[in-house]
């Protein structure tokens, strides 16, 4: 039990530097990967959570949270694409 306090921690402190990366990114796509980090990382804990715990049900919610977090960052990424194509 301990060793899922340990790896917790350990992503909530790596997940501090994708927020300061989140707010003063100097580029939209720099902020998007952030956010991106922060969602796997936040479905990391989220699965940790569920298997250490011996919850089969938030192992499908984190499978869900996963798959509409890609799909979100794969449509922002091409709105941001198609931005670029129009001022060019």
């Amino acid at each position: 039990m301990n060793l899922l306090y340990i790896s917790i921690f350990i992503i909530g402190i790596s997940m501090i530097g994708e927020l300061f990366r989140l707010l003063r990114g100097p580029t939209s796509w720099d902020r998007l990967m952030a956010a991106n980090l922060i969602s796997v990382k936040g479905l990391m804990t989220l699965a940790l959570f569920a298997y250490y715990n011996q919850l089969e049900y938030l192992l499908d919610v984190a499978l869900t949270y996963g798959i509409i977090g890609y799909i979100g960052i794969i449509l922002i990424a091409n709105f941001l694409a198609e931005g670029r194509n129009d001022h060019d």
